[in-house]
C-alpha cells in the first residue's frame, strides 16, 4: 500500500522499489519478446495493468495472512468451526472486493475490526486504482495529441525553419512555439505524477512523442545557433521551450532513459539554399558542441523508445 500511494498520489515521489523494478523487468522482457515488431507497442498498458494486478494480489495475500493469525479469526457462519486456509483467503478477498459473504464471519471484536479495515482497504485500492488508470489514459491521449501538433509543423527541422522564413515573418512560428511551451511543461509534470506514461509508445511516427521532441529540439537548435544574428526569431519565443524540453529529458533520465552517443549536427545547407542567412559551419559546430549533454539525452530518448535517429528525417 505504501508503494501504491507513492505511485497514485505522491507527485514526483520516486515509486521505488516495487513499481520501478517491476516496470524495468517487464519492459526488458517485452522488448525481447516483441523485437520483430515495434518493440514498444502495448508495453504501457500491459505494465499499468500488471502493476495494478500485483498491488491487488499482494494486498489480498496480506489480509489472508492477517486472518490466518489465529485459529478462531474466521469461522463458518452456521457451525462456528474454524475456517480452512483457503476459506480464509476466500473471506479476505470477499471482504476486500465486495460487501462480504454470509458463509463465514470474523469471530471476536478484534477480527471484526480487522474486517472493517479490509473493506476500507479494498474500497481505497479499487477506487484509486481505477482513477489512476483513467488519469493515465487521459495523459496518454494528451501525449499523442501534442506529438501530432508538433509533427504538423514539418517533416524535418530544416523544413520547419524554411517554411517560417518563406512566410515573410517569424511571427507564425513564434506563436506556435509559445503555444507548445505550456502543454509540454504539463506533460513533464504528468510524467512525474504517472511514471508509467514513459512506457506508452505509438507505432505511428506522427503520434510518437520521442520523434516529435527530437524534431522540435533540432528545430530550436537551428533557430538558436544556425541562423545569423539578427535574422532569427525572437529568442524569448523559443528559449522557454528549450528549457522545458531540457527539464523533460532530465525527468526521464532518472530511471527511464540512458544518454546515447552524440548525434550528428543538423545540416545548414538546406537553409542556405532557401536564402536564410546562416553562420559558417565551424561556428555552428562549435555552438552545437556546447549542447553535448542535452543532445545525448535527446538521442537516448529516441533510441530507448525504439526509434532510429538517422531514419527520423525522411
Amino acid at each position: 500500500m505504501t508503494d501504491f500511494f507513492r505511485v497514485t498520489m505522491a507527485v514526483g515521489c520516486p515509486p521505488k522499489p516495487l513499481r520501478a523494478n517491476l516496470s524495468g523487468w517487464l519492459w526488458a522482457a517485452l522488448r525481447r519478446l516483441t523485437r520483430r515488431w515495434h518493440p514498444m507497442h502495448g508495453l504501457g498498458m500491459v505494465t499499468a495493468l500488471v502493476t495494478l494486478g500485483l498491488w491487488i494480489l499482494l494486498v489480498w495475500g496480506g489480509w489472508a495472512m492477517i486472518f490466518s493469525g489465529a485459529p478462531q479469526a474466521v469461522v463458518t457462519a452456521q457451525a462456528g468451526q474454524p475456517a480452512s486456509a483457503w476459506e480464509r483467503v476466500y473471506f479476505a478477498g470477499s471482504s476486500l472486493f465486495s460487501l462480504g459473504i454470509s458463509e463465514y464471519r470474523p469471530h471476536g471484536t478484534p477480527w471484526q475490526l480487522a474486517t472493517v479495515g479490509a473493506v476500507l482497504n479494498g474500497l481505497t485500492l479499487l477506487t484509486l486504482g481505477i482513477t489512476y488508470l483513467l488519469q493515465v489514459i487521459t495523459a496518454v491521449t494528451e501525449k499523442r495529441q501534442l506529438a501530432g501538433v508538433i509533427q504538423a509543423l514539418g517533416a524535418t527541422p530544416a523544413e520547419v525553419v524554411i517554411t517560417a522564413w518563406r512566410s515573410g515573418s517569424w511571427s507564425g512560428l513564434e506563436q506556435h512555439l509559445i503555444t507548445l511551451t505550456a502543454p509540454l511543461d504539463l506533460l513533464t509534470q504528468r510524467h512525474l505524477a504517472y511514471p508509467v506514461l514513459h512506457f506508452f509508445y505509438s507505432q505511428d511516427r506522427r503520434a510518437g512523442l520521442p520523434p516529435a521532441i527530437a524534431l522540435l529540439d533540432e528545430t530550436l537548435l537551428l533557430l538558436e545557433h544556425g541562423i545569423e544574428f539578427p535574422h532569427g526569431p525572437n529568442r524569448m519565443a523559443y528559449l522557454p521551450l528549450r528549457a522545458v524540453i531540457a527539464q523533460f529529458l532530465a525527468t526521464l533520465e532518472d530511471g527511464f532513459i540512458r544518454p546515447a552517443e552524440l548525434p550528428l549536427a543538423p545540416d545548414l545547407a538546406p537553409l542556405r539554399a532557401a536564402g536564410i542567412p546562416t553562420v559558417d559551419d565551424a561556428a555552428f559546430c562549435q555552438r552545437v558542441d556546447g549542447e553535448h549533454q542535452h543532445r545525448c539525452r535527446l538521442h537516448g530518448l529516441v533510441s530507448t523508445s525504439g526509434w532510429d535517429w538517422v531514419s527520423l528525417w525522411p
